[in-house]
């Protein structure tokens, strides 16, 4: 066989997959500290601030790698399998954004989630420093990645003696997260044979046995599925040892595992209260109604909010489609859903695309242990992702992996065919962009967070430099609402300072500037309301609310009891039938039920 045909030799391959010559370890450390270092992002109890401080840390990574990237030479940069897939996909996902009317909510992502089109593109300048320094980030994961698991672990188990808690899962805010940062790190904490010696694979396998223990213990069942399945094909297959041998060590992991569920005994077995799987289910099936209603654009990223709620009828809500919508219920827990309703059938279809390239990619080099091992780690998350969020605490972690599945192939011979300036000309510029994006949504969120904590101790110090910030940002609709919360607080403190107005303006910025979410139309309904505006003002901003979210429980509880304090009957009578037969235990709507039902009941309607 010719030497073409062998393919290059080790030390030719070895210094092509080094991208940065001179600075591979500095990158691999960046890398490494990117994408683990997410994980540790302080889980403060205000989610909007904990999304905020997480998308400030993925914003900076991206910023940086990219950065790193641009100040290379363009033959050293990666060039992978799926790229042009993945950028049509980023393209699409911006137009997507422009055309959703909601545009700064689509390019920064929820409030509560975070996941809009700069955040894909600071996760995309992570995955490609990732493949660019791979030989140099893979050591670094096989030395470290089971301090990490164990640190978790340990971490999540105490919590758990401490409280009782199944929510929390290690330094992440839930067991979900915890599951799928397990679930990309755990094919490397085992290393290969000739990698380790025996004292030190035993350290790991314990590592690994105590992740499935925790995983157990909290209540992470899906992860604790797929891990173990994961690590029962990997001993099958994959690990050169005695059949007695492998017995024994699932035999072992088997106990663990059952010793973790047996912490709480029983509980395992039991309903989520938090969302059964009948809950995922009505979620996904809400998601893919309003992806119908957008079917080519979609919602622009992170919608699934508002998408939802502008489909989801009285009557459909009557019918008995029980779904939990509102501001913290961003994600519809799978990602696919999340691709559809977000960017449409062509998102989707691109992002199928993307993966059939990667995986032809990926598939010449899948007898290499290390591309299993990061082959194994976005699988894993991938399914996990199909029944819970992939939250942004992971996702820089799931770039990394991604990074290191990348491989040359796919759809490079449709990037070839391009004269070569024209390619590193547009690689130069796309990446440019990236790093522009990342940088931005970093300044935005570094800007926001200060503002995220809303009370009366707090906001009238803080209402100037949160008017200051929203100014700033005219674009931002969670920053004018930010503005106008700390703006009420400021006039309930001083009410001839102006204040109410600067409440009201910022709330009227928010509905103008987000043209889609209904909780920025109700919260400026009750500000009116509260502000004694004429009935046909607050009939207006009502009307707002409900052209949003027809059946918005709380809005039309709200409405109707308005209606009966102001004499008008028969009208709070109608919207008291409206949501009759919603199911929507919220107290906030039960107790205005309760006053306009009162107040019927007083006057003989």
């Amino acid at each position: 066989m010719s030497a073409k045909k062998r393919g290059p030799s080790p030390s030719h391959r070895e210094s092509a997959s080094t991208a940065l010559a001179g600075t591979p370890s500095r990158l691999a450390v960046f890398v490494i500290v990117a994408g683990i270092g997410a994980l540790f992002v302080p889980a403060v109890a205000e989610k909007t601030l904990r999304m905020d401080l997480v998308a400030l840390w993925t914003g900076v990574a991206g910023a940086g790698a990219a950065v790193a990237l641009l100040a290379t030479r363009s033959s050293r940069r990666p060039r992978l399998g799926g790229s042009l897939a993945w950028v049509l996909f980023l393209v699409w996902t911006l137009l997507a954004s422009v055309l959703s009317g909601r545009v700064w909510a689509a390019l920064s992502g929820d409030p509560t989630n975070r996941l809009g089109w700069m955040t894909l593109a600071a996760l995309t300048a992570i995955a490609l420093a990732s493949a660019a320094a791979r030989t140099s980030v893979v050591p670094l994961l096989r030395r470290y990645a089971w301090v990490v698991v164990s640190t978790e672990s340990v971490y999540a188990l105490i919590h758990l003696a401490v409280t009782g808690d199944t929510v929390r899962g290690g330094t992440l805010p839930n067991s979900s997260d915890l599951g799928i940062a397990i679930a990309l790190l755990l094919p490397w904490v085992v290393p290969p044979a000739h990698e380790a010696t025996r004292p030190e694979r035993l350290v790991r396998f314990a590592s690994a046995g105590l992740a499935l223990f925790a995983l157990g213990a909290i209540r992470s069942r899906a992860a604790l599925v797929v891990v173990g399945l994961w690590a029962v094909l990997a001993m099958a297959t994959r690990w050169r040892a005695p059949a007695r041998s492998k017995a024994a060590a699932l035999a072992v992991l088997v106990l663990v595992a059952i010793g973790g569920l047996s912490v709480l005994p029983g509980h395992f077995l039991e309903a989520d209260s938090a969302l059964p799987l009948g809950g995922r289910v009505a979620m996904w099936t809400q998601g893919l109604v309003a992806a119908a209603q957008r079917p080519l654009t979609g919602w622009g990223p992170d919608a699934y909010w508002p998408a939802s709620a502008a489909v989801r009828t009285p009557e459909m809500a009557a019918a008995g489609h029980s779904v939990l919508l509102g501001p913290n219920a961003a994600d519809p827990h799978n990602f696919l859903v999340w691709i559809l309703v977000s960017t449409g059938v062509v998102g989707l279809m691109l992002w199928f695309w993307y993966i059939t390239s990667a995986v032809r990619a990926w598939w010449v080099d899948r007898s290499d242990h290390d591309a299993r091992a990061a082959g194994a780690s976005v699988v894993c998350a991938l399914v996990l992702g199909l029944y819970a969020p992939l939250d942004l605490h992971v996702l820089p972690v799931l770039a990394v992996m991604v990074g290191l599945c990348a491989r040359p192939g796919g759809d490079r011979a449709l990037l070839s065919r391009l004269p070569q300036g024209w390619r590193e000309q547009a690689a130069a510029a796309g990446l440019a962009v990236v790093a522009l994006a990342s940088a931005v949504y970093a300044l935005n969120a570094v800007c926001r967070a200060p503002y995220d904590i809303i009370g009366e101790d707090r906001s009238p110090a803080l209402a100037s430099g949160a008017a200051r910030m929203s100014a700033l940002w005219p674009f931002d609709a969670r920053m004018a609402y930010l503005s106008a919360l700390h703006a009420g607080w400021a006039a309930t403190d001083d009410p001839g300072a102006g204040w109410q107005d600067a409440d009201m303006q910022g709330l009227t910025r928010a509905v103008r500037v987000d043209r889609r979410d209904p909780f920025y139309a109700l919260e400026r309904a009750r500000a009116v309301k509260y502000f004694m505006g004429t009935p046909a003002e607050v009939d207006s901003a009502f009307a707002e609310a409900f052209k949003r979210y027809p059946a918005y429980p709380i809005a039309r509880a709200e409405y109707a009891q308005y209606l009966a304090e102001t004499g008008r009957y028969d009208e709070a009578r109608v919207q008291l039938d409206l949501i009759s037969a919603i199911d929507d235990p919220e107290p906030t709507r039960e107790n205005a039920v309760e006053a306009a039902e009162a107040i019927l009941e007083e006057a003989g309607k």
